[in-house]
């Protein structure tokens, strides 16, 4: 082999670990949005069960410490797992369809359920 075939080698090889690279992240943001938008629905869940266990009404307050402590819904608050992500409790019973827990990330990552009809 030429200088020049293993050097075409060596950047074929490098071109190929890049392209391994660049997926592994995309497949790691794309998990992390999943994760983010998976506690944002067992937060609704919570939600709506202590609604119900407590016969509230849509616009009743919504106490923090109701859901997440220990021997409730949560053990500790729920995290985004990006780093820069960081979860808004609604202060207030939502209407249907309403999300009760909203990511910072939602509009510039997208960490945010695409529909929550239902809800």
């Amino acid at each position: 082999m030429t200088l020049i075939e293993v050097t075409l080698v060596i950047m074929v090889l490098l071109g190929l670990v890049g392209i391994l690279f660049w997926g592994g992240q995309a497949f790691k943001e794309a998990a992390q949005r999943q994760t983010c938008v998976m506690n944002i629905a067992q937060a609704q869940k919570a939600m709506r069960s202590y609604q119900n266990m407590n016969d509230l009404r849509v616009g009743d307050p919504l106490p923090g410490n109701a859901i997440i402590g220990a021997s409730r819904f949560f053990e500790h608050s729920p995290r985004c797992p990006d780093v820069e992500g960081t979860y808004q409790w609604l202060s207030t019973i939502p209407a249907a369809g309403t999300a009760c827990l909203i990511c910072d990330l939602a509009l510039t990552k997208q960490h945010a359920p695409k529909s929550t009809t239902g809800w």
